[in-house]
């Protein structure tokens, strides 16, 4: 926290906030709008179920909220640009993709050295005035997905899916086509997973990540062509 306040020279320190943001809070979105840097400490201990609503506000271009006391909304320009800190190295936890973030691991901080903020500045804006392109395209965003993983903290019906199931290969027999109840009711078992409706959605998700072929039956539901693997090899992969 103490690097990140520093990207900021002293005069803009006021601009900075410490914490995370709520984005359905009328204070917290004005926020964009008021600082230059927000950084969400502690980014972990964010709930997956507020992901979405995060991932909306860290794309917002700007603000329509009304000032207290004020009688009317106003649109704001956002000005805010986020970043996090955390001392978990996986601290990523969306299953669909988290190309909005890029995890840095950072072993020594230099706290002597004095920095060179109007260098440092004139050479952003210069970028900038140059069109720089700052965003990802293409093969640079499957890039960054994979260096992601290294930082997302899987969730446990994932982990167990691979765990008692695998897909299939040319030289197996063994196939069955099975709904994703019927996967989880394995994985809940043996794995001690509840079985939900949050449980399944994670299934699904984890089921399309790693390319599990689909098809359709005579009933309409979607079945997922797996490898079911036996306890013996399940204990192997464990030695």
């Amino acid at each position: 926290s103490t690097w990140i306040r520093r990207l900021l020279p002293p005069q803009w320190r006021e601009y900075y906030r410490n914490g995370m943001v709520n984005p359905d809070n009328k204070d917290h979105q004005l926020l964009l709008s008021t600082h230059l840097i927000i950084n969400m400490e502690e980014f972990e201990g964010a709930r997956i179920g507020d992901l979405a609503g995060l991932k909306r506000v860290i794309t917002q271009e700007s603000v329509t909220e009304r000032k207290a006391y004020d009688m009317q909304a106003y649109n704001f320009i956002r000005h805010a640009s986020f970043i996090a800190s955390t001392n978990n190295r996986q601290c990523l936890q969306d299953i669909g993709g988290n190309r909005r973030f890029l995890p840095s691991s950072i072993i020594t901080l230099d706290y002597r050295t004095p920095v060179n903020y109007e260098g440092i500045y004139a050479q952003a804006y210069a970028l900038i005035k140059e069109g720089y392109r700052y965003w990802y395209e293409g093969e640079e965003i499957n890039e960054l997905n994979r260096h992601n993983e290294l930082h997302r903290m899987k969730d446990p019906v994932e982990e167990n899916l691979l765990v008692y199931f695998r897909k299939p290969q040319p030289e197996d027999y063994c196939i069955k086509w099975m709904p994703a109840a019927a996967i989880l009711s394995k994985i809940a078992i043996y794995g001690k997973i509840q079985v939900n409706r949050q449980t399944i959605q994670t299934l699904v998700m984890s089921l399309e990540k790693y390319g599990f072929r689909t098809r359709r039956n005579r009933q309409g539901s979607t079945e997922y062509e797996v490898v079911d693997i036996q306890n013996d090899e399940v204990d192997k992969g464990f030695k």
